[in-house]
């Protein structure tokens, strides 16, 4: 921490602490984390095998859950561009990620008068589900906070309940 390494953080500041973890350390960049997660214990393999070889044995199996952190920083970035142009429903006051027990929501913005948004970042599968959706909700539920405007960001598309549940609810976007 003292390198400015890896952080400390903390869920997001909520009521419903007894559904919250403490806090998760992470280290601080992408290229950093690739590097330990992949190239540290494996400089030996690297060495021997063919970059193709050593891609599928050892990277490809979980590089979707290493993009998939990446997703979220930049859906996290869309929300705090569309706040700085002045063009989301609220203005932030503070944001942050929450982690539950058993689940999390990957973005969380609320302005003075407690108006949140809450945000679902899906990279894991290509298309994000209505059933994806439901979980984020009984998410936020356990969380103890509002949803009054809610953002989704899926790899590839979003399946046909969703999207009609969005065309009928104007805060889902």
């Amino acid at each position: 921490i003292e390198r400015e390494i890896v952080d400390k953080i903390f869920s997001y500041d909520i009521g419903g602490k007894e559904y919250t973890k403490k806090g998760l350390y992470r280290i601080k960049s992408a290229y950093t984390e690739f590097w330990f997660r992949y190239i540290y214990g494996n400089e030996s393999a690297l060495a021997m095998m063919n970059p193709e070889e050593f891609y599928d044995t050892y990277i490809s199996d979980s590089i979707d859950a290493f993009a998939a952190e990446t997703f979220i920083k930049v859906g996290t970035e869309f929300i705090e561009l569309l706040n700085t142009m002045g063009k989301l429903e609220i203005k932030i006051d503070r944001r942050g990620r929450w982690w539950g027990k058993n689940g999390n929501i990957d973005m969380i913005a609320c302005d003075e008068n407690d108006h949140y948004v809450v945000g679902k970042c899906n990279w894991m599968t290509d298309v994000f589900t209505f059933s994806m959706f439901e979980e984020l909700m009984y998410q936020v539920n356990l969380a103890g906070i509002g949803k009054d405007y809610i953002y989704l960001f899926s790899k590839e598309t979003f399946d046909e309940e969703l999207k009609s549940f969005a065309a009928e609810n104007t805060n889902v976007k």
